[in-house]
């Protein structure tokens, strides 16, 4: 996890931004996703079952690639819909 606070302050994401700086079009989303569907289609095996049950049900799990466009959002449903409510969505860029 510490890494990925690396990567988002180099990019230049500051601590106290509190939505999404921009959305990418449907077109590039589409591309970040087709890059990424290996990628993808392992973490889903990964990560799907856990984040729905048990101790972990409260846990959010934000995959981006390497521009920080969210491709996929684990969580469980009343998670995921609380996150939506805050602007937190696939093609989000932080």
């Amino acid at each position: 996890m510490a890494e990925s606070y690396v990567r988002c302050r180099a990019s230049g994401v500051p601590p106290e931004l509190t939505r999404p700086r921009a959305i990418v079009s449907p077109a590039r989303l589409t591309s970040c996703l087709e890059a990424n569907a290996t990628l993808l289609s392992l973490i889903e095996q990964l990560i799907t079952p856990a984040c729905c049950a048990g101790p972990q049900r409260g846990c959010i799990y934000i995959f981006c690639d390497l521009d920080l466009v969210t491709l996929k959002i684990f969580a469980a449903p009343e998670v995921l819909t609380t996150t939506e409510g805050a602007g937190v969505k696939r093609g989000n860029v932080r």
